[in-house]
């Protein structure tokens, strides 16, 4: 069944009487911008079917449960009814909700029954008073289980507490995504930086892990550092939601970077296939550095075999990060797949990646909860350099498209915008501050850039009494002697007038309770924080700055302060606050649209272009930090540069030098 954008449709319709009532609530949804679930049994929860199948229950955050009955048998509806609300009350109780919502008997106000004939109009229903009550009722109708003891009872008064308290609901995307039967071999998500992908593939893989019993699992990215900490994730997020089943570790559920080592046989996910087919393995000097040619080799071997009874390595593999990946090690694992892939990546990365796959997407994820809308698109501009001349990288009109805006154009300009999303629907009343805020710093002397990073500090304290110096933090795209240098000050300064200290990230790997974090480009992933001061020390145009700053202004829930260093005459600072000023006020912005031989060059330069001097920078610094005995220091770096260009995470960087060294 086609399924509106605001409305999610868990079952096919028993009758045409059924199917009558769901076109009906979908026109109410049309018009309503809050999201509606039409479901027969609670998701999530194992629940047998009911046995009546002429009624379902409209659930919404704002309007509660609403159960409708589509036939004429009273009774078979009142013991659906009474059914439906006794594994509703058993889910509240197992996920700890009983000391928020209460027992059933409390939900009374929350629950209606109608006819389906009464389904009229658009303002027929009323929204319900206990809102909060109401959208964690949803929550667990649908699935999206939330922490109750973060979430609380009451309704938050004050932005940050509303960021903190967020009753996180599931969107029809998301939630088709992680309950509905795939119908191809291949599941392609694609969606912006917080657009939830990452959480998504942890729910699909928990419902195959319950369901799916004997089948045999893989979760796998690129990276051994974000491989590692999903391998952390996994554990707690069953235990978040009460998975009973014990993780059988490598034996049905393999977690694990994509390439591997020789040594160790589940080291990697292709590491694992080339010893299940008994193989050659390549590392990454028999591949000559290209992943793709790993990749191909072992889908080469692997089909020459021809075996009568082919064996599958796995079931189901979940691909994080997709974007990283040539379309070899999708085909590969495809290969040795009996269900599903699904494939998860960053929609405005893979437009530019190296890769550039053109794959139908079956989710594209246009949803960005985490940041705001003006933000986001600022963010999208001042990496493309749409605000200067000549650009530095451009979309076309599908491309705009897929990352979830809305393109008119006017003349010579380009107009784009996002859709509004209810981010924070606690709290409707409250007037919200400006997302983003410009600061234009035209000096490089550390005290004074200490100075005014305390006086940011400490307005947003002011202004937001219910905030922590750990909502804060201050991010840096560069990785130079000046932002070390700076760290210093600013810890200083911090300790002597606020009595704060600083937790430098680049230091700890991780976030310390009751300390400001401060990091360079290489420990931001997967941040979100309340506020993010971002540190801009003159605008290079290299891409992988560009891309790293994008990455950084957009960690922000409430607001962002984006300081500009180096730019004297304010020439780059007047035309954003230009522009964030018309956004504010018609929720748009608008482009001189460059020729299409300005893009074509743009877009030309981008691919070609691995802005190997700043890497050569991180680069050298890594190899100083490993303190190694080796006599051609520079050709190492030379190496690191060529094969592994625009990758400035230390951890990968160490471990490929550290591979360099030992297979030589």
């Amino acid at each position: 069944m086609n399924n509106h954008e605001n409305l999610y449709v868990s079952f096919e319709p028993a009758s045409s009487a059924v199917e009558t009532a769901i076109e009906k609530i979908a026109l109410v949804c049309s018009v309503d911008d809050h999201a509606a679930y039409l479901i027969h049994s609670p998701l999530g929860g194992n629940f047998e079917d009911y046995e009546y199948t002429e009624s379902f229950v409209w659930s919404s955050p704002k309007r509660g449960l609403t159960f409708v009955n589509c036939g004429d048998d009273t009774d078979a509806f009142k013991n659906y009814v009474e059914d439906f609300i006794e594994d509703l009350g058993a889910l509240a109780a197992k996920h700890n909700y009983r000391g928020v919502v209460g027992r059933p008997r409390d939900w009374k106000s929350l629950i209606r029954r109608i006819s389906s004939n009464d389904i009229n109009g658009d303002e027929w229903l009323d929204l319900q008073e206990d809102i909060r009550s109401s959208e964690l009722l949803t929550s667990l109708v649908i699935g999206s289980i939330n922490n109750v003891d973060r979430v609380g009872k009451s309704v938050p008064t004050n932005i940050v507490d509303a960021v903190k308290r967020k009753v996180i609901l599931l969107d029809g995307d998301q939630t088709r995504f992680i309950f509905n039967e795939p119908n191809s071999k291949i599941i392609r998500i694609q969606g912006l930086s917080g657009t939830g992908k990452t959480e998504l593939l942890l729910h699909r893989l928990k419902e195959i892990y319950i369901n799916k019993k004997g089948s045999r699992i893989a979760l796998t990215c690129h990276s051994k550092i974000l491989a590692n900490e999903l391998r952390q994730r996994i554990p707690v997020f069953f235990n978040f939601m009460k998975v009973e089943e014990q993780i059988d570790w490598d034996s049905r559920l393999m977690c694990t970077n994509s390439w591997g080592s020789a040594s160790e046989d589940r080291s990697g996910i292709y590491r694992h296939i080339c010893s299940c087919y008994n193989i050659p393995f390549l590392n990454l000097r028999d591949a000559k550095f290209d992943f793709s040619i790993a990749c191909k080799s072992a889908l080469d071997l692997i089909k020459s075999q021809q075996l009568d009874n082919f064996s599958y390595t796995f079931d189901y593999i979940f691909i994080d990060e997709s974007q990283d990946f040539p379309k070899e090690f999708l085909e590969l694992c495809e290969l040795v797949t009996s269900k599903v892939v699904y494939s998860a990546g960053d929609i405005f990365q893979n437009i530019f990646d190296k890769y550039n796959n053109e794959e139908k997407v079956d989710y594209l994820l246009k949803k960005c909860y985490r940041t705001d809308p003006s933000t986001l698109t600022i963010a999208h501009a001042l990496s493309m350099g749409l605000f200067e001349k000549p650009i530095i990288r451009w979309l076309n009109d599908k491309q705009w498209e897929a990352c979830g805006y809305d393109i008119t154009r006017e003349k010579s300009n380009l107009i784009i915008s996002r859709s509004p999303i209810r981010r924070f629907s606690d709290l409707p009343d409250l007037e919200l501050e400006s997302p983003l805020v410009l600061h234009n710093y035209s000096g490089y002397e550390f005290t004074q850039m200490a100075d005014g990073l305390t006086q940011i500090i400490k307005d947003i304290l002011r202004k937001h009494p219910s905030s922590k110096i750990d909502d804060i933090c201050i991010l840096c795209p560069l990785d130079t002697k000046p932002f070390y240098n700076l760290a210093d000050h600013l810890s200083y300064r911090l300790q002597s007038s606020l009595g704060h200290q600083v937790n430098k990230s680049y230091e700890s790997k991780k976030r310390i309770k009751g300390k400001l974090f401060f990091s360079n480009r290489n420990n931001v992933k997967g941040l979100e924080f309340p506020f993010v001061i971002c540190l801009a020390f003159g605008m290079k145009r290299s891409i992988d700055y560009r891309n790293t700053l994008y990455m950084m202004l957009t960690r922000s829930l409430i607001s962002t302060h984006l300081i500009l260093f180096g730019d004297p005459e304010n020439v780059l600072c007047g035309k954003l606050d230009e522009a964030i000023k018309i956004y504010s006020s018609d929720g748009s912005l608008r482009i001189t649209e460059p020729s299409k031989k300005e893009q074509s060059i743009a877009n030309e330069k981008l691919l070609s272009d691995s802005d190997n001097l700043s890497h050569f920078d991180f680069v050298s610094g890594v190899v100083k930090s490993m303190r190694l005995d080796i006599q051609d220091r520079k050709g190492i770096i030379d190496t690191v540069c060529k094969f592994r260009p625009n990758i400035f995470e230390q951890e990968i960087i160490e471990d490929f030098i550290t591979t360099l060294i030992t297979s030589e």
